[in-house]
């Protein structure tokens, strides 16, 4: 990531510019207050980075442009970030309180709705009919794989299928429109352009994945993440998904119970990790992710070799491998 940051540092510099303004120009200082906290609070803007990178990769975009379509996907995450808290009632966010614990659950709905208007706002000035339909698409898709995950809250009927669907509009679509909308700002040929909407779309399953397992406290690099959140929310992520298919009918209970009961989960958490080992369904979620990132890493080498076309593959193995020992 350091080798990313230091190859965009000019655009990332501008992109914190626009949405310093941005958040500043508002008469609300609320707005300012709560988008600044999370903002700040050490995010590595990957998926706006992801948009300067296939912009550059693909040949020599507007600046301006570039600069602006980034910070719609950033005004975009952050949005979802807020009213996520809201939803599974998280009590920190990459190691500092979320905003609805300090400002209430009405100022981060809110003013996630503001940054979500911003970023319209934002396309419209962009004057791309195919700008505004991606984007527009993807926001529509995220809320979509949200309420998806809501309705199969706290429920075993769930396989790797309705896990990839979920994850895929929740996660991956936005990393799709990021990358997609990088080509498109450097007027790329179509081929390029699917291409790196693809390596999006995997690059973002590979990042949920990784986020998936991190649940489990497996080494953390600065995650800023509890461990357990996700179990304790009553979400089978695909570790707990493939456990429960290897597991015999007494491990079964076991996983029903603290699916459906978030204090059992608290005071068994420990005894989760060791069924994951046992099972044999962390190696398994592992090997899963692996086979994605080959499809996409595939795709990569389809483009001449450049720097961003390296920094691209570095962004796909960091995806994946946030953690150690995997």
């Amino acid at each position: 990531m350091k080798a990313l940051h230091d190859f965009l540092k000019d655009d990332l510099k501008a992109l914190n510019s626009l949405i310093g303004e941005t958040l500043k120009a508002t008469k609300v200082p609320l707005i300012t207050d709560v988008a600044e906290h999370l903002m700040a609070s050490g995010g590595k803007r990957l998926r706006p980075l992801l948009t300067f990178l296939c912009g550059h990769l693909c040949g020599d975009p507007n600046p301006q442009r570039l600069i602006r379509l980034g910070a719609c996907i950033e005004f975009i995450h952050t949005a979802t970030l807020l009213h996520d808290d809201v939803i599974d009632q998280s009590n920190q966010r990459r190691g500092r309180p979320t905003a609805h614990t300090l400002w209430g659950n009405e100022a981060s709905v809110l003013v996630g709705d503001f940054l979500f208007s911003r970023a319209f706002e934002m396309m419209v000035d962009d004057n791309s009919s195919e700008v505004f339909k991606i984007l527009s698409q993807t926001a529509s898709r995220i809320s979509e794989g949200e309420l998806l995950q809501l309705m199969h809250r706290r429920t075993l009927m769930i396989d790797e299928s309705i896990y990839m669907e979920i994850i895929g509009a929740k996660t991956a679509s936005l990393f799709s429109a990021a990358a997609e909308i990088g080509a498109l700002a450097a007027n790329a040929p179509c081929s390029e352009r699917h291409l790196l909407k693809s390596i999006g779309y995997q690059m973002g399953l590979l990042f949920q994945i990784s986020d998936d397992m991190m649940d489990f406290g497996l080494s953390p690099i600065d995650s800023g993440k509890s461990q357990g959140n996700d179990v304790m929310e009553g979400k089978m992520t695909l570790p707990v998904i493939l456990a429960y298919k290897k597991a015999n009918t007494a491990q079964q209970k076991f996983i029903e119970d603290i699916i459906l009961d978030p204090e059992k989960c608290r005071s068994s958490f420990s005894n989760i990790q060791c069924l994951l080992e046992e099972t044999g369904a962390m190696r398994e979620t592992v090997t899963f992710a692996e086979i994605i990132q080959q499809t996409a890493l595939e795709n990569i080498l389809k483009f001449k070799e450049t720097p961003e076309r390296h920094l691209l593959q570095n962004a796909l193995s960091f995806s994946l491998n946030r953690h150690t020992g995997f």
